[in-house]
């Protein structure tokens, strides 16, 4: 389970958007990405950025083969990620791989009812 749970993001997106677990499957899940936001919030003594805030809202969707929807929710999260300003743009990768960590832990507990 904790494999499915790191590689999701990477199969929904590798999928174009819609997940189909095998020819005889009944549902089909969908995100749609209405906004997605990084601004950053503090600098270093550098006048680097070092922390930024990134917030996402997004539509998760699970569609029947008819394309009708069967289950619709709509996640808003927001997420902080810390760093040292030394090392260019990589604080802002940092903040946008926990935002999809976060996410990725929402959209599992919907699918597993937890």
């Amino acid at each position: 389970m904790i494999l499915l749970q790191e590689q999701f993001p990477m199969l929904l997106y590798s999928a174009g958007g819609r997940l189909e677990c095998s020819g005889r499957t009944t549902r089909f899940i969908v995100v749609n990405i209405n906004s997605l936001r990084i601004s950053p919030i503090g600098y270093s003594p550098a006048q680097r950025a070092s922390i930024y805030k990134v917030s996402v809202d997004l539509d998760f969707i699970v569609e029947n083969r008819k394309n009708e929807t069967v289950l619709k929710k709509n996640i808003k999260e927001m997420a902080q990620y810390t760093g040292v300003g030394l090392t260019g743009d990589v604080e802002r990768r940092y903040a946008i791989e926990e935002i999809g960590r976060v996410v990725n832990i929402r959209i599992f507990s919907i699918l597993t009812g937890k």
